[in-house]
Protein backbone atom coordinates (compact mmCIF):
# COMPACT_ATOMS: atom_id res chain seq x y z
CA UNK A 1 0.00 0.00 0.00
CA UNK A 2 1.02 3.43 -0.68
CA UNK A 3 1.30 6.20 1.45
CA UNK A 4 -2.19 7.67 2.87
CA UNK A 5 -3.45 10.97 0.96
CA UNK A 6 -6.01 13.05 2.01
CA UNK A 7 -9.36 12.65 0.51
CA UNK A 8 -10.48 15.65 -1.33
CA UNK A 9 -14.60 16.64 -1.01
CA UNK A 10 -15.73 18.98 -3.67
CA UNK A 11 -19.19 18.94 -3.12
CA UNK A 12 -19.62 20.63 -0.22
CA UNK A 13 -18.27 23.78 0.07
CA UNK A 14 -18.19 25.70 3.04
CA UNK A 15 -18.30 23.51 5.71
CA UNK A 16 -16.99 24.12 9.30
CA UNK A 17 -15.87 21.53 11.97
CA UNK A 18 -18.71 20.02 13.95
CA UNK A 19 -17.03 20.71 17.19
CA UNK A 20 -18.60 22.94 19.40
CA UNK A 21 -16.36 24.78 21.49
CA UNK A 22 -16.92 25.93 25.36
CA UNK A 23 -15.29 29.65 26.12
CA UNK A 24 -12.90 30.28 28.53
CA UNK A 25 -13.92 31.63 31.67
CA UNK A 26 -13.92 35.96 31.77
CA UNK A 27 -14.14 36.54 35.66
CA UNK A 28 -10.64 37.50 35.80
CA UNK A 29 -11.26 40.26 33.48
CA UNK A 30 -14.52 41.47 35.03
CA UNK A 31 -13.68 45.48 36.39
CA UNK A 32 -14.96 43.58 39.53
CA UNK A 33 -11.70 42.14 39.67
CA UNK A 34 -9.45 43.99 38.38
CA UNK A 35 -6.91 43.86 41.07
CA UNK A 36 -6.82 39.81 40.23
CA UNK A 37 -5.84 40.85 37.03
CA UNK A 38 -3.20 43.13 37.63
CA UNK A 39 -1.85 40.34 40.75
CA UNK A 40 -3.04 37.49 39.00
CA UNK A 41 -3.10 37.51 34.98
CA UNK A 42 -0.43 39.65 34.35
CA UNK A 43 2.18 37.39 36.44
CA UNK A 44 0.80 34.56 34.95
CA UNK A 45 0.95 35.97 31.02
CA UNK A 46 4.42 37.09 31.86
CA UNK A 47 5.87 33.46 33.13
CA UNK A 48 3.69 31.44 29.85
CA UNK A 49 6.06 34.07 27.92
CA UNK A 50 8.97 33.40 29.16
CA UNK A 51 8.34 29.40 30.21
CA UNK A 52 8.71 29.98 33.67
CA UNK A 53 6.33 26.93 35.18
CA UNK A 54 7.77 27.09 38.70
CA UNK A 55 6.13 30.98 38.99
CA UNK A 56 2.96 29.85 36.97
CA UNK A 57 2.27 26.59 39.02
CA UNK A 58 2.25 28.69 42.27
CA UNK A 59 -0.37 31.08 40.55
CA UNK A 60 -2.43 28.38 39.41
CA UNK A 61 -2.06 26.69 42.63
CA UNK A 62 -3.17 29.73 44.21
CA UNK A 63 -6.19 29.88 41.74
CA UNK A 64 -7.19 27.22 39.58
CA UNK A 65 -9.51 28.64 37.63
CA UNK A 66 -6.71 30.53 35.65
CA UNK A 67 -6.06 27.58 34.17
CA UNK A 68 -9.35 27.81 31.81
CA UNK A 69 -10.06 31.19 32.03
CA UNK A 70 -9.22 34.29 29.73
CA UNK A 71 -5.97 36.17 31.18
CA UNK A 72 -5.06 39.10 28.21
CA UNK A 73 -8.34 41.54 27.17
CA UNK A 74 -7.79 39.03 23.79
CA UNK A 75 -9.70 36.75 25.80
CA UNK A 76 -6.25 34.14 25.53
CA UNK A 77 -5.76 31.63 27.54
CA UNK A 78 -2.70 30.51 29.42
CA UNK A 79 -2.11 27.75 27.11
CA UNK A 80 -2.48 30.33 24.31
CA UNK A 81 0.34 32.26 25.32
CA UNK A 82 2.46 29.87 26.52
CA UNK A 83 1.92 27.98 22.62
CA UNK A 84 2.50 30.56 20.65
CA UNK A 85 5.82 31.61 22.70
CA UNK A 86 6.77 27.91 21.81
CA UNK A 87 7.43 27.15 25.30
CA UNK A 88 7.19 23.13 25.44
CA UNK A 89 8.31 22.23 28.62
CA UNK A 90 5.76 24.71 29.79
CA UNK A 91 2.94 23.47 27.85
CA UNK A 92 4.20 19.86 28.34
CA UNK A 93 3.18 20.64 32.18
CA UNK A 94 -0.35 22.71 31.69
CA UNK A 95 -1.09 18.85 29.91
CA UNK A 96 -1.06 17.55 32.88
CA UNK A 97 -3.41 19.50 34.56
CA UNK A 98 -6.00 20.15 31.20
CA UNK A 99 -8.72 17.83 30.18
CA UNK A 100 -9.24 17.75 26.01
CA UNK A 101 -11.70 19.78 25.77
CA UNK A 102 -9.73 22.38 27.63
CA UNK A 103 -7.81 22.67 24.76
CA UNK A 104 -10.30 23.62 22.14
CA UNK A 105 -11.40 26.87 24.39
CA UNK A 106 -10.90 29.87 21.74
CA UNK A 107 -9.55 33.40 22.14
CA UNK A 108 -11.58 36.59 21.03
CA UNK A 109 -10.72 35.99 17.47
CA UNK A 110 -11.62 31.73 17.72
CA UNK A 111 -8.66 30.63 17.61
CA UNK A 112 -7.35 28.01 19.78
CA UNK A 113 -4.39 27.57 21.21
CA UNK A 114 -3.54 24.96 18.73
CA UNK A 115 -3.57 27.27 15.97
CA UNK A 116 -1.10 29.74 17.92
CA UNK A 117 1.50 26.58 17.98
CA UNK A 118 0.63 25.77 14.18
CA UNK A 119 0.97 29.73 13.51
CA UNK A 120 4.02 29.69 15.24
CA UNK A 121 5.77 26.67 14.13
CA UNK A 122 6.10 25.00 17.19
CA UNK A 123 5.78 21.47 15.95
CA UNK A 124 7.09 19.91 19.23
CA UNK A 125 4.05 21.61 20.80
CA UNK A 126 1.42 20.73 18.09
CA UNK A 127 2.50 16.98 18.29
CA UNK A 128 2.03 16.95 22.95
CA UNK A 129 -1.29 18.54 21.85
CA UNK A 130 -2.78 16.06 19.46
CA UNK A 131 -2.13 13.41 21.76
CA UNK A 132 -3.96 14.55 24.15
CA UNK A 133 -6.89 15.40 22.01
CA UNK A 134 -6.84 14.47 18.38
CA UNK A 135 -9.76 16.45 17.36
CA UNK A 136 -7.56 19.69 17.21
CA UNK A 137 -6.32 19.18 13.86
CA UNK A 138 -9.62 19.87 12.30
CA UNK A 139 -10.50 22.69 14.46
CA UNK A 140 -11.07 25.66 12.55
CA UNK A 141 -9.63 28.79 14.40
CA UNK A 142 -10.24 32.65 13.24
CA UNK A 143 -12.15 33.46 9.84
CA UNK A 144 -12.56 29.46 9.79
CA UNK A 145 -9.18 28.89 8.89
CA UNK A 146 -8.07 25.43 9.46
CA UNK A 147 -4.71 25.57 11.57
CA UNK A 148 -2.71 24.22 8.61
CA UNK A 149 -3.93 26.78 6.53
CA UNK A 150 -2.50 29.81 9.39
CA UNK A 151 0.57 27.59 9.39
CA UNK A 152 1.24 27.65 5.40
CA UNK A 153 0.37 31.89 5.94
CA UNK A 154 3.02 32.74 7.95
CA UNK A 155 5.63 30.01 5.82
CA UNK A 156 5.72 27.54 8.96
CA UNK A 157 6.76 25.50 6.35
CA UNK A 158 8.15 21.92 9.07
CA UNK A 159 4.87 22.79 10.53
CA UNK A 160 2.30 22.93 7.85
CA UNK A 161 4.31 19.78 6.36
CA UNK A 162 3.95 17.66 9.48
CA UNK A 163 -0.09 18.99 9.70
CA UNK A 164 -0.52 17.81 5.82
CA UNK A 165 0.63 14.64 6.93
CA UNK A 166 -1.14 14.32 10.26
CA UNK A 167 -4.31 14.77 8.08
CA UNK A 168 -3.28 12.31 5.37
CA UNK A 169 -3.11 9.72 7.64
CA UNK A 170 -6.15 10.27 9.07
CA UNK A 171 -7.72 10.44 6.25
CA UNK A 172 -9.18 13.64 6.28
CA UNK A 173 -12.18 15.00 3.97
CA UNK A 174 -9.93 18.21 2.52
CA UNK A 175 -12.77 20.49 0.97
CA UNK A 176 -11.57 21.61 -2.34
CA UNK A 177 -11.78 25.08 -1.50
CA UNK A 178 -9.37 24.38 1.46
CA UNK A 179 -7.50 22.16 -0.55
CA UNK A 180 -6.71 25.43 -3.72
CA UNK A 181 -6.33 27.73 -0.80
CA UNK A 182 -3.94 25.82 1.16
CA UNK A 183 -1.82 24.97 -2.12
CA UNK A 184 -2.19 28.57 -3.70
CA UNK A 185 -1.07 29.74 -0.08
CA UNK A 186 2.34 27.26 -0.22
CA UNK A 187 3.43 28.17 -3.77
CA UNK A 188 3.25 32.25 -2.67
CA UNK A 189 5.24 31.87 0.37
CA UNK A 190 7.97 29.53 -1.33
CA UNK A 191 6.85 26.21 0.11
CA UNK A 192 7.45 24.40 -2.79
CA UNK A 193 8.45 20.85 -1.23
CA UNK A 194 4.72 20.63 0.47
CA UNK A 195 3.07 22.16 -2.79
CA UNK A 196 4.82 19.46 -4.84
CA UNK A 197 3.52 16.42 -2.75
CA UNK A 198 0.23 18.59 -3.14
CA UNK A 199 -0.18 18.32 -6.28
CA UNK A 200 0.86 14.33 -6.43
CA UNK A 201 -1.97 13.86 -4.17
CA UNK A 202 -4.03 15.46 -6.11
CA UNK A 203 -3.25 16.46 -9.96
CA UNK A 204 -6.17 18.50 -10.45
CA UNK A 205 -4.44 21.30 -8.77
CA UNK A 206 -2.66 21.71 -11.96
CA UNK A 207 -5.41 23.61 -13.34
CA UNK A 208 -7.09 25.07 -10.37
CA UNK A 209 -7.47 28.72 -10.58
CA UNK A 210 -6.72 31.04 -7.24
CA UNK A 211 -9.32 34.38 -6.37
CA UNK A 212 -7.51 35.88 -8.91
CA UNK A 213 -8.42 32.80 -11.17
CA UNK A 214 -4.97 32.43 -11.86
CA UNK A 215 -3.14 28.74 -12.11
CA UNK A 216 0.00 27.97 -10.12
CA UNK A 217 2.06 28.89 -12.81
CA UNK A 218 1.02 32.30 -13.17
CA UNK A 219 1.92 32.48 -9.72
CA UNK A 220 5.27 30.68 -10.39
CA UNK A 221 5.98 32.59 -13.09
CA UNK A 222 6.18 35.82 -11.26
CA UNK A 223 8.83 34.57 -8.85
CA UNK A 224 12.08 36.61 -9.48
CA UNK A 225 15.16 34.23 -10.07
CA UNK A 226 17.60 34.87 -7.25
CA UNK A 227 20.12 35.12 -10.59
CA UNK A 228 18.32 38.27 -11.80
CA UNK A 229 19.94 40.73 -9.77
CA UNK A 230 23.08 39.38 -11.24
CA UNK A 231 22.50 39.46 -14.62
CA UNK A 232 25.45 41.10 -16.84
CA UNK A 233 24.95 42.85 -19.80
CA UNK A 234 28.47 42.81 -21.27
CA UNK A 235 28.91 39.98 -23.77
CA UNK A 236 25.03 38.73 -22.97
CA UNK A 237 26.46 35.92 -20.81
CA UNK A 238 25.51 32.70 -21.04
CA UNK A 239 23.77 31.59 -17.55
CA UNK A 240 23.95 28.42 -15.54
CA UNK A 241 20.16 27.49 -15.45
CA UNK A 242 20.59 25.21 -12.68
CA UNK A 243 20.88 27.92 -10.51
CA UNK A 244 18.70 30.19 -12.22
CA UNK A 245 15.46 29.35 -10.38
CA UNK A 246 14.51 29.90 -7.05
CA UNK A 247 15.07 25.75 -5.59
CA UNK A 248 15.35 22.76 -6.48
CA UNK A 249 11.69 21.74 -5.27
CA UNK A 250 10.35 24.51 -7.58
CA UNK A 251 11.67 23.36 -10.67
CA UNK A 252 10.52 20.05 -9.67
CA UNK A 253 6.73 21.61 -9.29
CA UNK A 254 7.28 23.49 -12.60
CA UNK A 255 8.23 20.47 -14.39
CA UNK A 256 5.18 18.55 -12.99
CA UNK A 257 2.52 21.14 -13.43
CA UNK A 258 3.49 21.70 -17.20
CA UNK A 259 3.33 17.90 -17.75
CA UNK A 260 -0.34 18.53 -16.49
CA UNK A 261 -1.57 20.95 -18.36
CA UNK A 262 0.18 19.45 -21.38
CA UNK A 263 -2.34 16.62 -20.97
CA UNK A 264 -5.28 18.91 -21.81
CA UNK A 265 -6.65 19.38 -25.18
CA UNK A 266 -5.30 22.35 -27.05
CA UNK A 267 -8.53 24.98 -26.89
CA UNK A 268 -8.07 24.26 -22.80
CA UNK A 269 -4.48 24.70 -22.69
CA UNK A 270 -4.63 28.23 -24.46
CA UNK A 271 -7.41 29.15 -21.93
CA UNK A 272 -4.99 28.04 -19.35
CA UNK A 273 -1.95 29.86 -20.08
CA UNK A 274 -3.45 33.06 -21.54
CA UNK A 275 -6.06 33.64 -19.14
CA UNK A 276 -6.02 36.13 -17.11
CA UNK A 277 -2.31 36.57 -18.22
CA UNK A 278 -0.10 34.94 -20.68
CA UNK A 279 2.26 33.27 -18.45
CA UNK A 280 5.35 33.31 -20.93
CA UNK A 281 5.39 37.28 -20.91
CA UNK A 282 4.83 37.14 -17.04
CA UNK A 283 7.77 35.33 -16.51
CA UNK A 284 10.07 37.39 -18.84
CA UNK A 285 8.91 40.35 -17.22
CA UNK A 286 10.64 39.18 -13.99
CA UNK A 287 13.76 37.43 -15.66
CA UNK A 288 12.36 34.00 -14.77
CA UNK A 289 14.78 32.36 -17.69
CA UNK A 290 14.48 28.63 -16.58
CA UNK A 291 10.77 28.89 -15.96
CA UNK A 292 10.27 29.39 -19.41
CA UNK A 293 13.40 27.28 -20.38
CA UNK A 294 11.06 24.26 -18.87
CA UNK A 295 7.93 25.37 -20.24
CA UNK A 296 9.48 26.16 -24.26
CA UNK A 297 11.60 23.07 -24.26
CA UNK A 298 8.32 20.93 -23.75
CA UNK A 299 6.23 23.21 -25.95
CA UNK A 300 8.53 24.62 -28.25
CA UNK A 301 5.40 26.40 -29.89
CA UNK A 302 5.67 29.19 -27.27
CA UNK A 303 8.26 30.70 -28.05
CA UNK A 304 6.29 32.29 -31.06
CA UNK A 305 3.54 33.87 -28.90
CA UNK A 306 3.34 37.27 -28.94
CA UNK A 307 1.24 39.87 -26.87
CA UNK A 308 -1.24 42.24 -27.70
CA UNK A 309 1.66 44.81 -28.12
CA UNK A 310 3.66 42.10 -30.93
CA UNK A 311 6.15 41.70 -28.83
CA UNK A 312 7.75 37.98 -28.59
CA UNK A 313 9.35 37.28 -24.94
CA UNK A 314 12.56 38.64 -26.19
CA UNK A 315 11.41 42.00 -26.56
CA UNK A 316 10.18 42.08 -23.33
CA UNK A 317 13.75 40.98 -22.03
CA UNK A 318 14.99 43.78 -24.18
CA UNK A 319 12.37 46.23 -22.62
CA UNK A 320 13.30 44.56 -18.95
CA UNK A 321 16.83 44.05 -19.09
CA UNK A 322 16.88 40.34 -18.33
CA UNK A 323 19.48 39.06 -20.25
CA UNK A 324 19.24 35.45 -19.09
CA UNK A 325 15.75 35.68 -20.91
CA UNK A 326 17.60 36.94 -23.55
CA UNK A 327 19.81 34.39 -23.96
CA UNK A 328 17.33 31.48 -24.23
CA UNK A 329 17.48 32.47 -28.13
CA UNK A 330 20.90 31.11 -28.13
CA UNK A 331 20.48 28.28 -25.99
CA UNK A 332 17.31 26.87 -27.58
CA UNK A 333 19.06 26.88 -30.80
CA UNK A 334 16.30 29.88 -32.67
CA UNK A 335 16.87 31.50 -35.80
CA UNK A 336 17.17 34.55 -34.11
CA UNK A 337 16.10 36.70 -37.75
CA UNK A 338 12.58 35.77 -36.96
CA UNK A 339 12.71 38.16 -34.23
CA UNK A 340 14.51 41.02 -34.58
CA UNK A 341 12.48 42.33 -37.53
CA UNK A 342 9.54 42.47 -35.55
CA UNK A 343 8.09 45.44 -34.33
CA UNK A 344 5.54 46.57 -31.80
CA UNK A 345 2.10 47.93 -32.79
CA UNK A 346 1.43 51.50 -31.74
CA UNK A 347 4.89 53.16 -32.72
CA UNK A 348 6.55 50.67 -35.25
CA UNK A 349 9.34 50.38 -32.45
CA UNK A 350 12.25 47.74 -33.35
CA UNK A 351 13.78 45.60 -30.57
CA UNK A 352 16.78 48.70 -30.44
CA UNK A 353 14.29 51.18 -29.83
CA UNK A 354 12.87 49.22 -26.83
CA UNK A 355 16.95 48.62 -25.64
CA UNK A 356 16.80 52.64 -26.00
CA UNK A 357 13.93 53.24 -23.46
CA UNK A 358 14.16 53.98 -20.06
CA UNK A 359 13.60 50.63 -17.63
CA UNK A 360 11.27 50.99 -14.81
CA UNK A 361 12.56 52.32 -11.80
CA UNK A 362 13.11 49.16 -10.63
CA UNK A 363 15.47 47.74 -12.97
CA UNK A 364 17.94 50.89 -13.04
CA UNK A 365 18.62 50.82 -9.11
CA UNK A 366 19.78 47.86 -10.05
CA UNK A 367 23.24 49.49 -10.20
CA UNK A 368 24.04 52.25 -7.61
CA UNK A 369 24.53 55.60 -8.72
CA UNK A 370 23.63 57.92 -12.15
CA UNK A 371 26.96 57.32 -13.59
CA UNK A 372 26.91 53.22 -13.21
CA UNK A 373 23.32 53.49 -14.14
CA UNK A 374 23.87 54.86 -17.48
CA UNK A 375 26.81 52.85 -18.31
CA UNK A 376 24.86 50.02 -17.76
CA UNK A 377 22.18 51.54 -20.06
CA UNK A 378 24.76 52.17 -22.81
CA UNK A 379 26.56 48.61 -22.46
CA UNK A 380 22.77 47.28 -23.13
CA UNK A 381 22.04 49.41 -25.83
CA UNK A 382 25.26 48.41 -27.69
CA UNK A 383 24.59 44.81 -27.06
CA UNK A 384 21.60 44.93 -28.78
CA UNK A 385 23.04 47.01 -31.61
CA UNK A 386 25.60 44.20 -32.39
CA UNK A 387 22.61 41.86 -32.91
CA UNK A 388 19.99 43.59 -34.61
CA UNK A 389 20.14 43.78 -38.68
CA UNK A 390 22.01 46.72 -40.04
CA UNK A 391 19.08 48.45 -41.37
CA UNK A 392 17.22 48.60 -38.24
CA UNK A 393 20.14 50.38 -36.30
CA UNK A 394 18.61 53.62 -38.27
CA UNK A 395 15.06 53.09 -38.90
CA UNK A 396 12.82 55.43 -37.43
CA UNK A 397 9.59 55.02 -35.50
CA UNK A 398 6.14 56.48 -36.51
CA UNK A 399 7.92 59.55 -34.56
CA UNK A 400 10.27 59.79 -36.74
CA UNK A 401 13.08 58.70 -33.81
CA UNK A 402 16.35 56.26 -34.94
CA UNK A 403 16.84 54.37 -31.94
CA UNK A 404 19.66 56.48 -30.85
CA UNK A 405 17.75 59.57 -30.81
CA UNK A 406 14.95 57.87 -28.66
CA UNK A 407 18.02 56.64 -26.36
CA UNK A 408 18.99 60.29 -26.26
CA UNK A 409 15.67 61.32 -25.40
CA UNK A 410 14.96 59.02 -22.76
CA UNK A 411 17.94 59.25 -21.13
Amino acid sequence: MGDPQIVVQRLTPNATSTHEQRQPSRHLLSKENSNLYLNNCVPLYKAALKGDWKSAKKLLEKDPTMLCASITKGHETVIHIAAGARQTGFVEELMKLMQPKDLTLPDQKGNTAFCCAAAAGATEIAKVMLKKNPSLLTIRGGEKMMPIFLAALLAQGEMTSFLYNELSQAKHVFQWEDEIALFFTCLTNGLYDLAFKMLKDDPELAVARDENSETALHVLARKPSICSSKNQVSGLMKLNHKKDFESTQALQLVRCLWDEMLKQDDSELVKLTQTPSQIIFEAAKFGNSQFLFELICRYPDLIYQFDENGYSIFHIAVLHRHANVFNLIYEIGLTKELFMTCEDKDQQNNMLHLAAKLPHLSRIGIVPGAALQMQRELLWFKEIEKIVLPSFREKKNLKGQTPQELFTQEH
